[in-house]
């Protein structure tokens, strides 16, 4: 990344009075953990700034973080539309971890703002504020620490454990704790920083990993027992319906990890997970892969984005439908 791009982020931050930090709907672990780092980070830093955090329905276990309780965040669409009708025009708008605006979630507060920047690390962003950082990054969280070391002027700075703790929990959750290709030395090196900040490895993988509450070892287990492998064992595929978030009352949060652990399934090089959104006819659709199929190509084809090994996108029709469409371009690829 450029100094000088790095240098003029810290600059429109300086320059403005109130700043607002928002991601992509559905908050995943970097979105929540990048966004609630860099405002714990300006907080800290700016004490004189007016500073909010926007954020969607994201998984109760984040709630480990400090800081997130100062985040406005939306559960329903009432909230969503109070949230968007009573914010004031930001000086600055901070967009993380979003490649285009049909995924920020608060796009009307984005668009409204006087000014506009963005820091990501997806390759498929499509550069939309004024001033647009896209870092060769593992996670939106590691871009973060590497702007806030170049302002420090430090490699290695030693931050508040709100901070760390924020900026760690999005590292591990976009690298799937370090084990996806995305992991580079400089991950890691970053990773041993912040644990000399005080962060508890075990407390954010455990408490954001493996800890599991009932509901969501039922849906786990429903997907489990109804997947699909196709191409001799080489693609797995898992579906929830409407109709099973309805019976379990559980929601979008309650899903996380469950494409993961299709993709860990021995022979399988990518993994498809559908769930039915809230938009009826609707499915969104999360993929990963293991070695050779790039899903960021697929997903960007049906209107998606993300990464190499591990992207997303929603298809309208039946689940039938739209597994059927990326099926075939995952077999283009094998």
């Amino acid at each position: 990344m450029e100094k000088q791009l790095m240098s003029q982020f810290w600059h429109a931050i300086e320059s403005a009075k109130t700043i607002a930090i928002g991601g992509h709907k559905k908050p995943d672990g970097d979105c929540v953990g990048s966004s609630i780092g860099l405002y714990n980070y300006i907080t800290e830093n700016y004490p004189d700034k007016e500073v909010k955090c926007y954020l969607g329905e994201y998984a109760k276990e984040f709630e480990i973080l400090e800081g997130l309780a100062n985040a406005c965040t939306c559960v329903d669409e009432k909230s969503f539309k109070e949230a968007i009708h009573s914010a004031p025009t930001y000086d600055l708008f901070i967009a993380l971890d979003t490649s285009n605006t049909e995924r920020l979630e608060f796009f009307k507060i984005f668009e409204a703002a006087r000014d506009k920047i963005l820091a990501d690390h997806h390759i498929t962003n499509e550069r939309y504020a004024r001033l647009n950082l896209v870092f060769e990054s593992s996670s939106a969280a590691e871009a973060c620490y590497d702007l806030i070391a170049f302002r420090e002027d430090k490699e290695f700075p030693l931050l508040s454990k709100p901070v760390a703790d924020a900026i760690y929990l999005g590292i591990i959750h976009d690298t799937g704790v370090f084990k996806h290709s995305n992991t580079t030395r400089h991950t890691m090196e970053i990773a041993g920083a912040l644990l000399e900040c005080g962060v508890s490895s075990s407390k954010m993988i455990d408490g954001t990993f493996y800890h599991k509450t009932y509901t969501q070892n039922l849906i786990l287990a429903r997907v489990l027992l109804e997947s699909e492998l196709y191409f001799d064992g080489k693609v797995i595929t898992g579906v929830v319906p409407r109709e099973y978030l309805d019976l379990y009352n559980a929601s979008k949060p309650d899903l996380e990890g469950i494409v993961d652990q299709l993709r860990i399934t021995e022979g399988v090089e990518a993994a498809i997970f559908a769930y039915e959104t809230e938009g009826e006819g609707n499915y969104k659709y999360s993929m990963r892969s293991n070695d050779i199929v790039d899903v960021s190509k697929i997903a960007v084809k049906f209107g998606g984005g993300g990464h190499v090994r591990a992207a997303g996108c929603t298809i309208e029709g039946s689940a039938k439908e739209g597994l059927a469409l990326l099926i075939d371009e995952i077999k283009k690829q094998l």
